[in-house]
């Protein structure tokens, strides 16, 4: 099989799919890249990833966009992300497959009284999408696409995924530091820093010992330095500010509980992935895109209600009064990205899936559950 991956930019959490895809298809996978790599990225810590000898650079020459264009021809399936959309126009006009890859798009709510309009515009723009498929990098994707009628029964759960590391389970749990607790993320409102905050003064008011390391950097960062100190938390509560990617992970390695607080702005969040491979109890954010997919409430994670500190606060006060529960949590989620949530599986599962819709048996069900299976039209209340 023959397959094209269309986006802006190769990411660290798009490699490890990529590699596998290689592997899987003996070489007949391209990487096409719309955007130089951005340079941000590159400041804080990551390479640049376009230079790969599988990426494809369709910006940077007529060469390089003549090739992305015969792979886009020649491919059996292609998947596109932020891409640009002359290669989707090419594909409709040879009627092949195409393999859309989206977040949710109305991450910050849509005014129903508009939706007629939208409606109107999108399916003037992209007409019946014949021959296009969802893949779902979010468990909300498919609620917020079908509220203009689109990808109606042809939506897919999907994601993205981080490089799995493989651990003694044993080993893992016994280097947990005792009574630790992590959030990872930018310090931005959307991601709600200041409720670990919250968090922390609770624990502490309540006589719990405890260690909470806050990983990132951004507008937020004096606000929270002033909350730390107005409450006298600074023995319990670390800003650590901007870690090396590479690094971030040991901390995750050493952390009891992960705490995962966006909203619905969290298009996926792959610190989810990364922090369940790395054996934490999380506790999370149910309107976060990655969260109805990968946590089982109870079992492999901890969800609370968007808004809801009480309830957030509870479930880690539980996981405080249950240290059992926080290691039986952690091995749960490690096992759900060693077993389920993969580059890997991710790689087979959607060759699988192509070759169906290819050979047009696209009304069997594929996969029962996971990747690749159906996505339900999940809302976010």
């Amino acid at each position: 099989m023959r397959v094209a991956f269309f986006s802006n930019f190769l990411t660290h959490h798009q490699e490890p799919f990529c590699k596998e895809m290689l592997k899987l298809t003996n070489g007949n996978f391209r990487f096409i890249a719309c955007e130089p790599f951005n340079a941000s990225r590159v400041s804080s810590g990551y390479s640049d990833l376009n230079a790969n000898d599988y990426v494809i650079r369709a910006y940077e020459s007529d060469e390089q966009y003549k090739e992305a264009e015969k792979w886009c021809i020649e491919s059996d399936v292609i998947i596109h992300g932020t891409a640009w959309e002359k290669f989707i126009k090419i594909r409709k006009k040879q009627n092949l497959p195409i393999f859309r890859y989206s977040e949710r798009i109305y991450k910050t709510g849509i005014n129903p009284l508009k939706l007629p309009l939208i409606t109107v515009k999108r399916f003037l723009k992209n007409g019946f999408r014949k021959n296009e498929y969802m893949l779902c990098a979010s468990a909300y994707t498919a609620f917020d696409y079908s509220k203009t009628y689109e990808f109606l029964g042809r939506c897919y759960k999907w994601g993205y995924f981080p490089e799995f590391k493989s651990y003694d389970e044993t080993v893992l749990l016994n280097a947990k530091e005792e009574l630790s607790i992590l959030w990872v993320g930018r310090l931005i409102d959307w991601k709600h820093p200041e409720v670990v905050v919250e968090i922390a003064k609770r624990l502490r008011n309540n006589g719990y010992e405890f260690k909470l390391n806050i990983i990132g950097d951004g507008q937020m960062k004096g606000q929270l330095a002033d909350i730390i100190k107005a409450e006298a938390l600074e023995e319990n509560v670390h800003l650590l500010g901007s870690v090396p990617s590479q690094n971030v992970r040991s901390y995750m390695e050493k952390a009891k509980v992960f705490l995962f607080t966006s909203d619905r702005q969290e298009g996926w969040g792959a610190v989810l992935n990364e922090a369940m491979n790395s054996g934490c109890a999380v506790v999370c954010n149910n309107q976060i895109g990655a969260v109805p997919y990968l946590i089982k409430d109870g079992i492999n994670g901890l969800i609370y209600k968007n808004g809801d500190i009480d309830e957030l606060y509870r479930k880690v006060e539980f996981l405080m009064h249950n240290p059992c529960e926080i290691d039986l949590m952690g091995k749960q989620a490690y096992n759900t990205i060693k077993n389920h949530w993969n580059p890997q599986n991710a790689a087979e599962r959607f060759v699988e899936l192509a070759q169906a819709i290819i050979s047009k048996d696209v009304n069997s069900t594929v996969f029962e559950d996971g990747i690749c299976s159906k996505a339900e039209i999940l809302k976010d209340g």
